[in-house]
């Protein structure tokens, strides 16, 4: 079930995929945000629009809708709760917006169009899968500058934390031109490299 006392659930309309493993992250998340005091919610990206859904889990309302977020597609967590950072595949930016007054107060450029995005809380370091190149980027989340561009073998789809903020894991898109070859790539959160 959905957790009752904290973590953020994210989704996508279009990616119907994703839904078990949103689920697999609020569970994981619920205990730690139960220890901070956060609040449970869903947030409900639209890819094939301009808004987000912020949802109670427990009661399946709406609690507001976020404007001004074309083609979003992933979305993660600031590790003190101040911002959420959206992926916009529109714009090829990581858009910051805050969760106090749920209004847009800034854009990080990207190396390419984006798709899904995880959070190092202990690192303070957003990954962020570059779908259109063969890239993930790493963007600090207190200045909200990229630091760093891995380099992959071909253009990332997927990227989770481990639980230790040991490992970024990068799921690799398939392609014409490769269909056979790894499918994940590790990346060392310590020195952003593979």
């Amino acid at each position: 079930g959905v957790p009752k006392d904290g973590g953020v659930i994210m989704l996508n309309l279009w990616n119907k995929r994703f839904l078990l493993s949103a689920f697999a992250v609020a569970i994981v998340a619920a205990p730690l945000a139960a220890q901070t005091g956060q609040v449970a919610r869903i947030i409900q990206t639209n890819s094939g629009g301009t808004n987000a859904h912020l949802i109670d889990p427990e009661t399946h309302e709406v609690l507001a809708v976020i404007e001004g977020l074309p083609h979003v597609h992933g979305v993660a967590e600031h590790p003190e709760g101040l911002y959420y950072y959206f992926s916009n595949e529109m714009h090829s930016t990581v858009d910051i917006v805050d969760t106090r007054t749920l209004e847009g107060v800034g854009h990080i450029p990207l190396s390419g169009r984006p798709n899904n995005v995880a959070m190092s809380k202990e690192l303070r370091k957003l990954y962020v899968a570059i779908r259109s190149a063969p890239y993930v980027d790493v963007i600090d989340v207190d200045t909200h500058e990229v630091i760093e561009t891995v380099g992959m073998q071909r253009g990332v789809h997927n990227v989770y934390v481990t639980d230790d903020s040991r490992y970024a894991v990068a799921s690799l898109a398939p392609g014409p031109d490769t269909p056979e070859g790894p499918s994940i790539e590790i990346i060392d959160t310590n020195t952003d490299e593979i």
